[in-house]
């Protein structure tokens, strides 16, 4: 017996239904993607010696073991009293200040311990006052890091932003983002430029240099750039960071893989080495005065091809 119209539309609507549910008729959705995690950060290095620290208080001698300031109010008691925080102390008593610091770090009070031993840790990585000890001072770092210095963490990233990306960016988590309220906030800031799109790194074969110790024709240096027009940068050459020991920043030109930019002013003007980069030209240049931590010196570089 024929069905009716009504009685067609049902058994239709049901076979679509069923049709549906086995999965034939119009193709599903394609399922989103899922999302992206960012690369874990590497682990900390092994664990490496530190230098002792006698527990005696050092004996500090007003003796310039460094370059002579021009700022009368540069003593060796004002940079005790600041714990070495007073401008030009490390470049005047750099020698004095590294034993201070890392006196004061070891035994020293508690309630500034923190603050010292992140001075101290600045100092072996740069070489202040004596040798390059670059994989103790970032040791150091993260230390002060795991024990919930939020100032440590942050200056943790800045060091590692352009070698290690993930851990820096890491270490800034937990420096900038776990307690805001109580987090270093311009350095936060800083942070949120440098690590935001990685960076561009090149090397670069000395042509010429002056005033740096085991630096000359021939050596090499390594270049990072981060940023877009205002960019932030490091140039180590042999055992020295001639510039970005601290947030350096320039105006600048990025394009792909193409970089320019730079800055004139010295440490006597701005607080840095001038540097100047322009990978168009393939040309690196890095100057300071003697009123800067390693001195007056000059060096200028070709920059090596990629790859």
């Amino acid at each position: 017996m024929p069905r009716s119209a009504p009685a067609r539309a049902v058994a239709y609507g049901a076979l679509l239904v069923l049709v549906g549910a086995c999965g034939f008729g119009a193709p599903d959705e394609a399922e989103p993607p899922p999302p992206s995690t960012p690369p874990a950060p590497s682990p900390p290095p092994a664990p490496v010696a530190m230098p002792e620290v006698p527990a005696e208080r050092p004996t500090l001698t007003s003796e310039v073991t460094g370059v002579a300031a021009t700022d009368p109010n540069v003593t060796i008691d004002r940079c005790e009293q600041t714990g070495w925080s007073y401008h030009a102390c490390d470049t005047m008593f750099p020698v004095q200040g590294r034993a201070y610091v890392a006196w004061a770090c070891r035994h020293g009070e508690p309630r500034f311990r923190s603050i010292l031993c992140n001075r101290w840790g600045e100092y072996l990585r740069f070489g202040v006052g004596g040798p390059v000890e670059r994989a103790q001072g970032l040791q150091l770092m993260q230390e002060q890091c795991d024990a919930d210095d939020r100032v440590a963490c942050a200056s943790l990233a800045e060091a590692l932003a352009f070698e290690d990306l993930p851990r820096a960016r890491a270490a800034r988590a937990r420096g900038c983002d776990e307690d805001p309220s109580n987090a270093p906030v311009g350095l936060c800031r800083t942070l949120s430029e440098l690590l935001g799109e990685g960076g561009w790194l090149r090397t670069a074969t000395v042509t010429s240099a002056e005033g740096l110790e085991g630096v000359t024709a021939g050596g090499q240096c390594r270049v990072w750039v981060s940023g877009r027009e205002t960019c932030h940068g490091r140039v180590e050459c042999g055992r020295h960071t001639v510039y970005g020991r601290g947030s350096s920043s320039f105006p600048c030109e990025v394009q792909g893989a193409a970089v320019r930019g730079g800055e004139d002013m010295v440490t006597a003007t701005d607080g840095d080495a001038a540097f100047r980069v322009d990978s168009g030209a393939g040309t690196l240049t890095v100057h300071d005065d003697a009123s800067g931590p390693l001195g007056a010196f000059s060096v200028s570089a070709r920059l090596d091809p990629p790859g």
